[in-house]
């Protein structure tokens, strides 16, 4: 009955058992940014302060925040002389996707 009151939510990203995968992980333990894809391609983390949370996990592997953030639904970092444009969607009114959907050299 609940998949059926909340199919479209659920269902937005396709597949949804890695992202309720990656909201129990939130949720049950300390971890405030799950990786959905290898190589820092998706995440999911909780909406409140989502952009200071996202730069201060990547920066462990290397990332900075790029300065010239275009706004809007998109958030720019840099690694390595490369920008890496992440798309911003909201899952629910408590949780963002974090999507990869560009790399372009600086």
């Amino acid at each position: 009955m609940v998949l059926v009151l909340f199919r479209d939510t659920v269902f937005q990203e396709g597949n949804p058992i890695p992202i309720l995968t990656g909201i129990i992980t939130i949720e049950l333990t300390d971890k405030q940014v799950v990786p959905l894809k290898e190589g820092n391609q998706k995440f999911i983390l909780r909406a409140s302060n989502y952009r200071a949370r996202i730069v201060e996990y990547l920066s462990q592997d290397g990332f900075s925040q790029h300065e010239g953030d275009v706004g809007g639904g998109m958030h720019q970092l840099e690694k390595d002389d490369k920008i890496y444009y992440y798309d911003i969607r909201m899952f629910t009114r408590n949780y963002v996707i974090y999507d990869l959907i560009r790399v372009r050299n600086n």
